[in-house]
């Protein structure tokens, strides 16, 4: 049975999970550059996924308080490919496009709306991924 949050979204909770998400990455960065091997080891994707989160976080902050779930999910969407960094900033703002979809219905958050966003995220993430990666050839979590 799932838990449900009957508050839904709000740009406020939006405001503070982005915010606290950035933070951990931002204290994280150097550590995920030193990491970064695809496409080429440059050691910028901690850099670049800081930048490109930093982007929503600022469209955030400047956004009415009063945006319905949907309004809230075009802001972070368009923030975070707008705000896009590099080739890691581009897929996470993909994979941000796709777990934002289940969260733009009025209406309470449960845990199979987390599920189903995590299974969005990943599948668009895929999507955006060339077909010349090996990547790019997992085959999609939907159920079916």
């Amino acid at each position: 049975m799932a838990t449900a949050d009957r508050a839904g979204l709000s740009v406020v909770r939006a405001r503070s999970t982005v915010l606290a998400g950035f933070v951990a990455l931002e204290a994280r960065r150097q550590e995920v550059n030193d990491l970064n091997v695809y496409p080429v080891p440059d050691g910028d994707t901690g850099t670049n996924l800081c930048l490109t989160v930093r982007s929503v976080v600022e469209a955030l902050v400047g956004a009415p308080d009063d945006l319905t779930p949907a309004q809230i999910c075009e802001a972070i969407a368009n923030a975070a490919l707008m705000g896009a960094r590099g080739n890691s900033g581009v897929i996470l703002s993909q994979m941000v496009r796709g777990a934002l979809e289940p969260f733009a219905a009025e209406g309470p958050l449960t845990s199979e709306t987390l599920v189903t966003a995590c299974r969005r995220a990943t599948d668009t993430a895929y999507r955006a991924v060339t077909p010349t990666c090996p990547l790019s050839s997992r085959p999609s979590s939907s159920p079916t």
